[in-house]
């Protein structure tokens, strides 16, 4: 009796762990023997060859650049949806290790991650992340270049200092790796007190803080060699460390009462590395001696005889040391390379042009720069020797950041093989509009009048023409003005609906009027 018992309790427990397994037998390695073990969750034997996939997280391949191919939306009861995130951005402007900028059709920027999603955007760019720094500055619609920043955010667009809290008047640019700010501290009927902040653009730490200034002199800024006036009278100087000089008399001391030599008329001359009258600032690297260029320049007879005649050089620290970039143009244009010791690395030549422009010297950054080739009118990189590193075959170019990245063609971030890391380029199919269409409930002639051609141009038909382009990507409506804003469509990114012989844009309706 008691054997029967045992025999159908161990019957009812096989029973019992089945069921919870759910009647899923467990195949082992070998996939002809089948048991009825129920393996524990953690144990989760899934295939390391097929990734798992979710609606919130698509599939990627790792070693495929990033586009903007994003996996449609589908309605089984209707057609495929096709969304493109990227049907605004008009280019890339900077690429970082960790964060690149872009630039929308309606002329405000935002930060893109590396993996192609959009983080912020809706500010007016005034500087850029760089080496230095791990801030940028923007600006609000009513704010100028000139009058500073209103805004420095961090990588994720978090605002870190802004004018308008506390107590914030003014924000400089970025410079040297430092900010500066105006904080107000005091205010009575005989004015404002104020303390004047430098932040450190890596961290935003206090750098240092000069009290109870009277009054403020507006735009201030470090310069080149590592000073700045400040106070409406400019008769205080403070270096990047903090040393505070005064200036009276044709003369600098420190706060100690020591005096400096005398200094006239010093102007900005981006060759030489010392303030007249003030010591070198540490930290501060020395420039080429500019007599070298001179004599360079002045062993070219072509260049010496001219009667119109250019020349500009640019300094940038590059990993071979400082090099400077020369151009020269008469009637032919030369550009040339030469290290802090005077050695020549590339010699002038015609046939490479270095930098964004002929009149925009543009830096070294990881040995490379660059450089347009007037033969095949592309762009490439070469290193100081002038010789290419990426060969010439980009429509257009940036100088390579601190990261060791540049946009090629406005949407495509490479690296500094030339090797693709993102490519939003693929940004949907574009159609194109024909006909003249004017806004519903106006009539003659007004400039609610608009002609769009079969080559991609718009025109405004009425009493001031004015012509761009246009681009239509699924329902937006992408305009950029040539000389000027279109009245009647402003240049950005519009909805656009279409409907037989009229079109919706941001929910107006234009009728067409050109049908026979």
């Amino acid at each position: 009796m008691k054997k029967k018992i045992s025999i159908l309790l161990a019957a009812l427990l096989l029973c019992t762990s089945m069921v919870a397994c759910n009647e899923q037998p467990y195949m082992g390695d070998d996939e002809s023997e089948t048991t009825t073990q129920c393996p524990e969750k953690e144990d989760d034997d899934s295939d390391d060859d097929e990734p798992i996939s979710s609606d919130d997280e698509p599939v990627t391949d790792g070693d495929k650049p990033i586009s903007s191919d994003d996996e449609p939306d589908t309605d089984e009861d209707g057609p495929t949806i096709q969304e493109n995130k990227y049907t605004k951005i008009k280019c890339i402007v900077a690429a970082c290790d960790d964060v690149y900028i872009f630039q929308n059709y309606n002329g405000m920027y935002g930060l893109l991650s590396t993996d192609g999603d959009i983080i912020y955007e809706g500010f007016y760019l005034n500087q850029c992340f760089n080496e230095f720094s791990n801030y940028l500055s923007c600006r609000n619609k009513n704010a100028y270049a000139w009058e500073g920043s209103s805004e420095i955010l961090d990588k994720n667009g978090n605002s870190v200092l802004a004018v308008g809290e506390n107590n914030i008047e003014f924000i400089s640019d970025i410079t040297q790796g430092r900010i500066f700010a105006y904080q107000m501290t005091d205010e009575k009927p005989s004015g404002k007190t104020y303390d004047l902040i430098c932040y450190s653009a890596k961290d935003m730490s206090e750098v240092f803080r000069v009290s109870d200034i009277d009054e403020i002199s507006g735009y201030i800024d470090f310069d080149e060699t590592g000073y700045c006036d400040y106070g409406y009278s400019h008769q205080n100087v403070v270096d990047i460390h903090g040393n505070i000089y005064r200036y009276e008399n044709w003369k600098y001391y420190d706060s100690n009462g020591n005096e400096y030599t005398e200094r006239y008329n010093v102007g900005y001359d981006p060759l030489i590395s010392e303030r007249y009258g003030l010591p070198v600032v540490s930290g501060i690297e020395p420039c080429i001696d500019r007599d070298i260029w001179y004599d360079l320049v002045d062993s070219y007879e072509e260049y010496e005889n001219a009667s119109d005649r250019t020349f500009e050089v640019g300094i940038t620290q590059n990993t071979l040391g400082q090099i400077a970039t020369l151009y020269m143009n008469t009637t032919s244009t030369w550009y040339a390379t030469m290290d802090a010791n005077g050695n020549i690395l590339m010699e002038p030549t015609k046939d490479i042009w270095l930098g964004a422009s002929e009149f925009d010297l543009c830096v070294f950054s990881n040995d490379l720069c660059c450089a347009y080739q007037p033969s095949s009118g592309l762009w490439g990189y070469v290193d100081p020797y002038g010789n290419w590193k990426i060969a010439p075959q980009y429509e257009s170019v940036t100088a390579f950041s601190y990261a060791g990245l540049a946009v090629v063609n406005d949407l495509v971030v490479i690296d500094t093989t030339g090797k693709i890391v993102m490519d939003i380029s693929d940004q949907g199919d574009v159609h194109t509009l024909e006909g003249t269409y004017q806004l519903s409930g106006t009539s003659g002639y007004s400039s609610c009048c608009l002609t769009f051609s079969k080559d991609g141009t718009i025109v405004e038909s009425g009493w001031h023409d004015t012509t761009g382009t246009y681009e239509v990507r699924g329902d937006s409506l992408i305009v950029d003005a040539w000389d000027s804003v279109i009245p009647t469509l402003y240049e950005g990114v519009h909805t656009l609906e279409q409907n037989d012989d009229a079109l919706i844009i941001d929910g107006e309706l234009w009728v067409r009027t050109d049908n026979e």
